[in-house]
């Protein structure tokens, strides 16, 4: 995928890339989503995610994130090897946190020579 990617990208192009972490956790993204929605629109708007759309992000979307990760069809990573994996392709790494309760890394990088 980083081949393909350095193909078609410029020098100095930026990647923005996410990518699940070791510490990928389906209940801890979802704890964190209602807390984040519950400070910021209030405890009515938490509970309706929480009842009526969160059981179905769990279900479909992360719990196939986590059978892809189980089965080995995708690469979850430690930080230091997400970050020598990005470098070995080529790039140089602007930033790069946690996201999603600490299920996954967010890497913004920039194409080298």
């Amino acid at each position: 995928v980083m081949e393909y990617l350095k193909s078609v990208m410029k020098t100095g192009g930026m990647l923005i890339l996410v990518n699940p972490s070791v510490d990928y956790n389906v209940d801890s993204i979802i704890d964190e989503s209602i807390w984040l929605v519950r400070g910021r629109y209030g405890f009515l708007a938490s509970l309706i995610k929480q009842v009526l759309i969160y059981p179905f992000t769990k279900s479909i979307g992360l719990r196939f994130i986590q059978k892809q990760l189980g089965a080995g069809k995708w690469k979850a990573y430690k930080r230091e090897e997400f970050f020598q994996e990005i470098k070995r392709a080529g790039f140089v790494i602007q930033h790069i946190e946690q996201v999603y309760a600490g299920s996954a890394f967010l890497v913004a990088a920039r194409l080298s020579n």
